[in-house]
């Protein structure tokens, strides 16, 4: 199981503004495309401007076809123009799960 940890860093106080933005928009178009979110999380204390999503793929194949397919959604399109000068920054981390983490099992079937 691989795990991507996709990480924005947002202009000071813009946080609030990008979370709004994907629960009224964003989060629907980019789950039909990437598929099991494990995790949404945003600090409570340190590093206030920055939101972390975490994302499950079989492996690295599954991953390159299904962000390819939210590359070519012309709906992500239209909110990456919208709210992309929200962001500073985007940093993307792959992790692979240990065979006992709970991580590694999907909550979605495989498409």
């Amino acid at each position: 199981m691989l795990l991507e940890q996709i990480t924005y860093v947002l202009h000071p106080g813009r946080a609030p503004a990008l979370m709004a933005a994907y629960e009224a928009e964003g989060l629907a178009v980019i789950r039909r495309n990437l598929g099991d979110l494990v995790g949404w999380l945003h600090a409570d204390v340190g590093d206030m401007d920055e939101v972390t999503q975490l994302w499950r793929f079989t492996d690295h194949a599954d991953r390159a076809r299904r962000h390819r397919d939210l590359a070519a959604d012309p709906d992500w399109k239209r909110f990456t123009t919208a709210h992309g000068a929200l962001l500073v920054s985007r940093r993307n981390t792959l992790w692979h799960t240990a065979a006992y983490c709970p991580l590694g099992r999907p909550t979605v079937p495989d498409r």
